[in-house]
């Protein structure tokens, strides 16, 4: 690590892949599209979550609908 920012963006990276309540085949299969947007959804969904705006599973999959659809 570079510097304190460098391991707190490396330790979110790593929380997000392990923590999130959703991942990219939840959102190609419900809101049925593929690509880099993926990854835009799943900050978001991320951002929300770490905000205590979602709480669980079912909670990020309403918010997905509710946003995207």
């Amino acid at each position: 690590m570079k510097d304190r920012n460098s391991a707190l963006n490396w330790l979110d990276r790593k929380m997000k892949s392990k923590l999130c309540f959703i991942n990219g085949d939840d959102v190609k299969n419900l809101l049925k599209i593929n690509g880099p947007e993926i990854s835009n959804i799943l900050n978001n969904v991320w951002v929300n979550q770490k905000q205590s705006k979602i709480n669980n599973r079912e909670e990020a999959l309403k918010w997905l609908l509710e946003n995207y659809s």
